[in-house]
């Protein structure tokens, strides 16, 4: 309420409704866009959770709560990765628009580059103090330190890739995105029904491992192809 009251009197928005402006819209492709961003958003929100669903489905919910504390310690290493893509988001959103290309691959390459320092030094900071952070955890806790391990390089690897999914999603073969995440659910699904059975938890960490390296590898690919 506050940010909004700001905003009024910046005059940065107004409750009148602008027809004209409207009637510029093409309805058909905002409509297609907001159901597709709409599946996109359940499909990326289901993703993080297949893994802790199929440990649950193979042993019980007290291995769940082990390896969903273990793990998310790694998420961690991606808060500086979400801050960044917010501030590029509108940038390549705007290049786009102007189809400057060029600025587009300024920022995919910074980001990248900012991604690999930052990401590589809390990598190596979770690593050194591991068996401090174990130290306040029950004994149970230690069966997951492999697992940890594992998804610690999961999300290296995704930083170290950049705004891949930003770079796609706000061109305008934005659906490229919504398939490649449909591929990741098949895949996570795939190995954690494969893994889990064998490896127990770190077979779910395994898998994720798997699935997103997967997923930006075949982001990659499709940026080097589609963009040169």
């Amino acid at each position: 309420i506050l940010l909004l009251m700001y905003l009024y009197k910046l005059k940065a928005i107004s409750f009148n409704i602008n027809w004209a402006f409207y009637k510029t819209l093409d309805l058909k492709d905002i409509t297609l866009f907001g159901i597709l961003m709409m599946f996109t958003a359940f499909a990326s929100l289901g993703i993080k959770f297949i893994d802790q669903l199929m440990i649950g489905h193979f042993f019980n919910e007290n291995l769940v709560g082990v390896y969903a504390t273990s793990v998310m310690m790694c998420v961690i290493m991606e808060i500086p990765f979400n801050s960044l893509d917010r501030i590029a988001q509108p940038k390549i959103a705007h290049a786009w628009s102007i189809n400057d290309v060029a600025e587009v691959e300024k920022i995919y390459e910074m980001s990248s580059r900012y991604m690999c320092f930052v990401g590589a030094l809390l990598f190596c900071m979770l690593w050194a103090s591991l068996d401090a952070i174990f130290m306040f955890l029950p004994q149970v806790y230690h069966f997951c330190i492999l697992a940890f391990y594992i998804v610690s390089f999961s999300s290296l690897f995704n930083l170290l890739t950049g705004v891949n999914s930003s770079v796609i999603m706000l061109y305008h073969k934005y659906f490229a995105t919504s398939f490649l995440l449909f591929v990741l659910i098949a895949v996570s699904v795939i190995a954690n029904y494969t893994l889990i059975p064998i490896y127990g938890i770190s077979g779910a960490a395994l898998a994720l491992l798997i699935a997103i390296g997967t997923f930006n590898l075949l982001k990659y690919i499709y940026i080097l192809v589609r963009f040169k």
